[in-house]
């Protein structure tokens, strides 16, 4: 039989015995996804990629299309009767997989949702490898997957179906990787001997600092000489008898970056002059119990009012079954989410009431409002119009909210927390900011759209989401017209007028919001304030970030 195939699914990390033959720096092209036989073509339009990042990180997405992904790579000739094992797992949907040519493998859909460990494996032999010779492996891969930041790439070729001899990590000195004082030292830990590539990276994405060291077994100290406030990635390649690698981010002195720009002339005007449309609307308070949400520790409501526009907006509102007047959290939502699973709130046996707003184009307040995940979406939808870009009405419904709760007798008015995330942190910012009176304590992770400016420096393809939105409404203005009106909604804007207390948590290894952005916010603040710091996390906020917002507000609305 030419080829074996074993469809083989495993989970677990691979950390052993064998040494992987492939490299962890590929090319990558969407201008040219042939594959020749022999493959051994130069591609001028080829990118750089590295397997240990996410692919956004790097600049690539999903709408970009089709790609064709290769590296090169050796055999030794000795091993040249040996069955060596392909064993492939990418945050992508995988067409085709060629060795030299020869297609070995096909049709693996994308499991970063469903098994983001799974790999699939694939018996090779000198049939198709040639041993003692250059080797090149070529997939053909489509809609390169969201990650959240953290990277769960994977392409490894060891002789026979072993795991890894090879493993490199990284190790800091500080527990939360933040360095306010000192130097930053990294452990370096080697199962085997070989050189290593150190590389330092800020994230506008500029190389400070390159060094190669050779390894021996072991663990290696090693100082880096950045003492500038910042960002930075620490990035580890080592090429012994097989390939390995790591990367971790760090931070510099973070309390000391300040954002990109300052606030836009006339941002408190137009933001007096929105709040005065707002109150121009007769709320309309609804609430109706829904006896299906409700338990015997709470009661739940669908609860409506009237925004900007005369839109209705909605939300599930959770109140102690038992009589009394309560603090009140509202949470608001991430970018296109409605609040599907709500049954954490239903669970809740806490003396606290409970508001989880849909803000307009969200969950059950998408009925006239709807401009969709995609293009153009809530960020761009008339992204060029200052009165009509979404953002502006959407802070509104979360003052609406506010002053709905302030309304309601059950609850104690001076006792109202905001939490949220992603774009939840964003409106938490721009509620705390427009409220600076209302709220006793605001607590979120990683906001957006926060600190754009910068957002776009170091989330490069947020660059072609605006280009693209602008194309989408044929051109009305220029980039910059279209950042101009950015600047109004920015929530880093709304920072320096936030007089709540404040907890900020942010995950290092973010790329949708980054911690430089956010803490372009939170150093604009004045008022009584904390943040935490989690460097293994990304935008999916893995070490259960949510829990510890939750237990900020706990604290500080007593209950």
């Amino acid at each position: 039989m030419r080829l074996l195939i074993c469809f083989l699914f495993c989970l677990g990390s691979i950390t052993a015995k064998g040494q992987n033959l492939l490299p962890l720096l590929w090319k990558i092209s969407f201008r040219d996804t042939t594959v020749g036989k022999p493959d051994t073509a130069v591609n001028l339009h080829a990118m750089q990629v590295n397997l240990l990042e996410s692919w956004e990180r790097q600049g690539y997405f999903s709408r970009q299309g089709t790609c064709k992904l290769y590296t090169d790579f050796e055999v030794p000739v000795e091993w040249m009767d040996s069955v060596f094992c392909l064993q492939i797992g990418l945050q992508c949907d995988v067409k085709s997989v060629y060795v030299n040519g020869i297609w070995v493998a096909g049709n693996l859909a994308n499991q970063f949702w469903t098994n983001r460990l799974a790999v699939h494996k694939v018996n090779l032999t000198k049939r198709e490898l040639l041993p003692g010779r250059r080797n090149r492996i070529t997939i053909i891969a489509d809609k390169l997957s969201y990650t959240g930041g953290k990277s769960y790439n994977r392409c490894i070729l060891t002789k026979g179906d072993r795991e890894l001899r090879e493993e490199l990590v990284i190790m800091l000195d500080k527990s939360d990787h933040v360095y306010t004082d000192k130097l930053p030292a990294l452990s370096i830990r080697s199962v085997s001997e070989g050189k290593v590539d150190i590389f330092v990276i800020n994230d506008y994405h500029d190389t400070l600092y390159k060094k190669q060291l050779l390894l021996e077994q072991g663990v290696k100290l090693v100082k880096l000489p950045v003492s500038k406030p910042g960002f930075y990635k620490c990035v580890l390649i080592q090429k012994g008898s097989g390939y390995s690698g790591d990367v971790q981010w760090f931070a510099v002195k973070p309390e000391a970056i300040r954002a990109a720009t300052r606030e836009p002339v006339g941002f408190k005007e137009y933001w007096r002059h929105s709040l005065g449309e707002l109150n121009g609307v007769v709320p309309d308070f609804s609430i109706v119990k829904n006896d299906s949400l409700s338990s015997g520790q709470r009661d739940a409501y669908i609860i409506s009012f009237r925004s900007v526009g005369n839109v209705v907006i909605r939300g599930y509102y959770f109140v102690p079954s038992k009589p009394g007047r309560y603090p009140a959290i509202l949470h608001l939502p991430g970018y296109g989410y409605g609040f599907e699973n709500l049954q954490g709130f239903m669970d809740s046996k806490e003396d606290v009431a409970e508001l989880a707003l849909c803000v307009r184009g969200h969950g059950i307040s998408a009925d006239v409002f709807n401009p969709g995940f995609d293009i153009p979406g809530i960020w761009g939808y008339k992204l060029y119009d200052k009165e009509e870009i979404a953002y502006r009405s959407i802070y509104l419904d979360c003052v609406r909210a506010v002053q709905f709760l302030c309304h309601r007798p059950e609850i104690d008015s001076n006792r109202i927390g905001v939490m949220g995330g992603s774009q939840g942190g964003g409106l938490t910012l721009a509620t705390a900011g427009l409220l600076p009176e209302k709220l006793k304590a605001c607590a979120y992770f990683d906001p957006f759209p926060c600190d754009i400016r910068d957002q776009i420096r170091v989330r490069k393809i947020c660059v072609e989401e605006l280009q693209a939105y602008l194309k989408y409404y044929n051109h009305p203005c220029s980039f910059e017209k279209a950042l101009e009106v950015q600047d109004l909604i920015d929530v880093k804007n709304f920072a320096g007028l936030i007089r709540a207390k404040t907890f900020y948590a942010t995950g290092l290894m973010d790329d949708d919001c980054p911690s430089r952005v956010g803490f372009g916010a939170y150093n604009e603040m004045k008022t009584e304030k904390e943040y935490r710091v989690y460097p293994g996390d990304s935008h999916l906020a893995e070490s259960g970030i949510y829990g510890e917002l939750r237990r900020f507000l706990k604290r500080e609305l007593g209950f």
